[in-house]
């Protein structure tokens, strides 16, 4: 299947990347800092994608309980390594068991992107749906793929899907982003069953339009 393959490329490049890639993930990047508002203290928190858990320098300031997911061994490693008292577990979001009323808040940080069918990307959000408590966050960042610079990687057929490379060393490394447009976006989540709070293009700090904007937030309630 399809989604499969994309899948098994995704894990094997960020496999590859891992120890580059988490060095370029160091920061956090302002936009998030949005989110802080709609986090209270001790929330139980599910980081999903979670890279080198680096969500966590934003979260650690409210003594939440977390948990990070992801499919790459490798970048597990590296979050393990930087955060040790904190909990990950390897795993493919698609078929992950998030149980039910179990988190308040549910976050992808530029890894929805990753998901290749609106069949899949729905049935993602309504497991997490299913997960948040009674009036729960969901927080999404997603790549705005449609910048100049970008467009060339977007895909005629399937539409949306493109390849974004990442150079290490003089290897270059092709991976599976879907590029979505914030009304797309803001609809998938309200057929999930959210109640949408915000969405806006950002610029990495400031609030633009689509045209300037590096990435799309979201910020929707159970």
């Amino acid at each position: 299947m399809k989604n499969d393959y994309y899948k098994r490329n995704l894990r094997s490049v960020y496999n590859t990347i891992a120890d580059h890639f988490s060095k370029t993930r160091s920061d956090l990047w302002p936009e998030l800092q949005e989110f802080l508002p709609y986090i209270s203290d001790k929330d139980h928190v599910i980081d999903i994608g979670c890279g080198n858990g680096r969500l966590l320098k934003l979260l650690t300031a409210k003594s939440c309980t977390y948990l990070g997911i992801d499919q790459s061994e490798e970048l597990l490693k590296e979050a393990t390594r930087l955060w040790p008292t904190y909990a990950f577990e390897l795993a493919d979001m698609s078929i992950y068991h998030y149980g039910r009323d179990r988190f308040h808040d549910a976050f992808f940080i530029a890894s929805f992107h990753h998901l290749a069918s609106h069949d899949e990307q729905l049935k993602v959000l309504k497991r997490i749906h299913a997960a948040l408590k009674s009036e729960g966050h969901l927080f999404i960042t997603v790549w705005n793929l449609w910048q100049r610079k970008y467009q060339k990687y977007i895909q005629k057929k399937p539409y949306h899907h493109s390849y974004i490379p990442w150079q290490k060393g003089g290897e270059i490394y092709k991976r599976f982003y879907y590029a979505f447009q914030k009304k797309e976006l803001v609809a998938l989540c309200k057929e999930a069953g959210f109640k949408i709070l915000e969405s806006w293009y950002s610029d990495g700090s400031s609030r633009v339009t689509a045209k300037t904007g590096r990435n799309i937030c979201l910020i929707a309630q159970k």
